[in-house]
């Protein structure tokens, strides 16, 4: 499923990352999207392979043990901003990080986490509500 070799450069500093979409489609969650195994809807995810994001002490103190996602969702706004896009705030979740760029006229945010128990795989998916 990878798009193959991609370049992550996070403060000037240059990755190798696998880029993939979609995932396993195990059951439909309440909001109607198909979940996968890290309860994130699979049918709208990426998922990146790199060690270019680290983990910030005490991180999943916000969110839940072992979840964690600050450094991609930084990674994810510089490069909303860069492209002239506004972002209101980074929340964080009980699945990682939530970037939310608008809440008017819908809601608009990016979801931002690592996968299950890993911290060199990680997870960003769109929501529109």
């Amino acid at each position: 499923m990878s798009d193959g070799p991609s370049t992550l450069a996070r403060s000037g500093q240059a990755q190798p990352a696998q880029v993939s979409s979609g995932g396993r489609r195990d059951e439909v969650g309440s909001c109607g999207f198909e979940r996968g195994k890290d309860n994130i809807p699979s049918n709208l995810n990426h998922v990146i392979r790199t060690t270019s994001f680290p983990i910030e002490p005490g991180e999943d103190q916000e969110t839940n043990p072992g979840v964690f996602g600050c450094a991609l969702a930084d990674y994810v706004t510089s490069q909303i901003c860069s492209r002239g896009e506004s972002v209101e705030e980074i929340i964080p979740e009980d699945f990682g990080s939530c970037i939310m760029l608008k809440q008017k006229p819908f809601r608009l945010w990016v979801g931002c986490g690592n996968r299950q128990e890993r911290t060199d795989e990680w997870i960003a998916f769109a929501i529109a509500v």
